[in-house]
């Protein structure tokens, strides 16, 4: 397109060669931080009871396995009885209902619990149905508890999944890392497709909140998630979510483990230093530290991985801050004005160093 041209649309997509198009629509997807969250479904337990004759948990061992079968994307479960296991999630969720622990009917009254994500499905998937076709190979919907479909758009070679132990709380809320490990994988209400949890290659975890426990330090909850999760690639340890008031989680990124305030403050008050001297390009970041022991979190791993207790390898771990759509766009703009210090700096550094050239030049002319 020339220069100062009129046009702004590029009308001739249709009719670039098929395979051409295709690629365009694959290189416009991009990664995006998709957190899970759990809610309450319409249906009460006690109607889901009433509708399939059977009796609320389905034994755990069963759940998914040689007594499971597909039809029309549903799942169809054998209930055998597994009187030790149903008796545990039924006392669970009657003490979280605050009724009777022996009360044999008082969980009936709960609803079920189902996964849903605010990250909304990337855009290109509404194009248009060529778009549709190319996107859909990669994103997939996933993760969809006892009477649930699953909501969530995944692609499990970009996206990162983003858990937070108060997006786990529906019923069995404790304030911590136990609330996503327990609802993940031991509760009734745990994933039923787990074979596309132990698919995805990054998370992310929030690490605030009360992670205290006498019996199991930090690090082994996490290599825990990390072994019931399977062969994670990356792990992101999200020491801090940055969020508005009011803002929910529809756009989010993830950074290096900043102090937001401090390090907007260094960015808003950074020198470069003066003119004639030489510039300084990189602006001193303030940091948030971890309370997790990264050595003591890859030994464990190591350990179990070593017991053959976990087959695949030790993913890389990393400590992050997350930030919302408002915080990140405030980053960003003080990063580009930081950098537009930079860059009229060394611009005035460089037009120095040439006049500086140009003198001694002068003056050798002026000697010889």
């Amino acid at each position: 397109m020339m220069a100062g041209s009129k046009f702004d649309t590029f009308t001739v997509f249709p009719n670039l060669p098929k395979e051409m198009r295709l690629m365009i629509w694959e290189r416009t997807l991009r990664p995006r931080i998709v957190n899970l969250r759990q809610r309450n479904l319409n249906k009460t337990i006690g109607e889901w009871e009433t509708e399939t004759g059977n009796t609320w948990p389905p034994p755990k061992g069963g759940m998914m396995g040689e007594d499971a079968e597909e039809e029309d994307n549903h799942v169809f479960l054998d209930l055998r009885e597994s009187s030790r296991w149903r008796g545990r999630e039924r006392a669970a969720l009657a003490d979280s209902l605050n009724a009777n622990i022996f009360d044999e009917d008082a969980y009936k009254e709960a609803h079920l619990v189902g996964l849903i994500s605010d990250c909304p499905p990337p855009e290109i998937l509404r194009v248009c149905r060529e778009a549709f076709q190319v996107v859909s190979k990669s994103y997939h919907k996933v993760f969809s508890p006892l009477g649930s479909i699953p909501t969530t758009w995944f692609c499990f070679e970009l996206d990162t999944l983003y858990l937070r132990h108060d997006n786990f709380s529906v019923y069995y809320a404790d304030g911590s890392l136990v609330s996503v490990t327990y609802d993940l994988g031991d509760s009734a209400f745990n994933m039923l497709d787990m074979d596309n949890l132990l698919k995805v290659k990054k998370i992310a975890l929030l690490l605030t909140g009360d992670n205290d426990d006498a019996n199991m330090p930090l690090e082994k909850f996490i290599a825990a998630l990390a072994s019931t999760i399977g062969g994670l690639e990356n792990l992101y340890l999200v020491v801090k979510h940055y969020e508005k008031e009011g803002q929910d989680a529809t756009c989010l990124s993830i950074t290096d483990p900043i102090n937001f305030a401090e390090t907007i403050r260094s960015y808003k008050f950074f020198n470069p230093t003066a003119w004639w001297e030489e510039v300084a390009e990189e602006v001193p970041l303030n940091s948030t530290e971890s309370e997790v022991n990264l050595e003591d979190l890859e030994r464990i791993l190591a350990e179990d991985v070593s017991r053959g207790k976990t087959s695949w390898n030790i993913p890389k771990i990393e400590t992050k801050v997350v930030l919302d759509r408002e915080y990140a766009g405030e980053l960003a703009r003080a990063r580009r004005a930081a950098k537009m210090k930079v860059d009229e700096l060394v611009k005035e550094h460089k037009a120095y160093e040439m006049e500086r050239e140009r003198e001694r030049e002068r003056d050798k002319d002026w000697n010889e």
